[in-house]
């Protein structure tokens, strides 16, 4: 049997867990346990979550002997999870801001304590007025 038959083995899935002490397994381990917990998370959000998993395979080219040296193996573990949304609140538009009430957000015109007859403590109150 040659050495490098006895040291090296060809990569395949089942040897993701010896690659670098276990570290590229546990990449799509994270993943796909990011995926679950969402899930747990949000039931609701039927929106599917995907653990994406890529092996990149690079060729390293020997330009001194012009063949094949070896080829870099980049794995990639990306889980895909819904965006978080909030619900739509609507804003008045008043020169180029969004504009809200703190009182009420689900109602832009309601008046807020300020509107109400009270000055903001930062503004000195109106004296004209009795």
């Amino acid at each position: 049997m040659s050495r490098r038959r006895t040291f090296h083995r060809e990569l395949s899935v089942q040897d993701l867990a010896e690659l670098h002490e276990g570290k590229a397994s546990q990449m799509i381990n994270e993943a796909i346990d990011a995926c679950v917990r969402d899930v747990e998370r949000r039931p609701l959000n039927k929106k599917k979550r995907t653990a994406a998993i890529s092996i990149d395979i690079t060729p390293r080219y020997d330009s001194d002997t012009g063949f094949l040296s070896s080829c870099d193996v980049t794995i990639k573990a990306d889980p895909k999870i819904p965006p978080a949304l909030s619900r739509d609140y609507e804003m008045l538009v008043d020169r180029g801001k969004a504009i809200f009430s703190p009182a009420s957000a689900e109602n832009p015109l309601q008046p807020g304590l300020t509107d109400a007859g009270h000055e903001p403590a930062d503004e000195p109150a109106d004296e004209s007025h009795p």
